[in-house]
């Protein structure tokens, strides 16, 4: 399971998730699919976008890209913007 996904990944996993790091790897580790990137040039993964709906109550992409994840500081708009209507990301969030 954690071969596919970067020490990088697991560290921050572990300093923004706590505990709820534990969830997040055994949805990885029960669905190896789950560490699909959501957005290319993001390391946000699938089941972490799943964990990021079901306990943070995100009301708009906008407070996902801003204050869920640092996607909005960290990637040129114009990819966000491009990539964001191919992705799954906003099927995941609401539906």
């Amino acid at each position: 399971m954690n071969g596919a996904l970067s020490q990088l990944q697991l560290e921050r996993f572990w300093c923004w998730y706590g505990l709820r790091a534990l969830e997040l790897l055994e949805t990885l580790q029960k669905d190896p699919g789950a560490a699909g990137l959501v957005l290319p040039g993001s390391d946000i993964v699938r089941a972490e976008v799943e964990l990021i709906r079901t306990t943070e109550m995100v009301v708009t992409i906008d407070d996902f890209l801003r204050r869920r994840t640092l996607l909005a500081l960290t990637i040129d708009a114009d990819h966000l913007t491009q990539h964001l209507a191919a992705s799954d990301l906003t099927r995941i969030l609401f539906g």
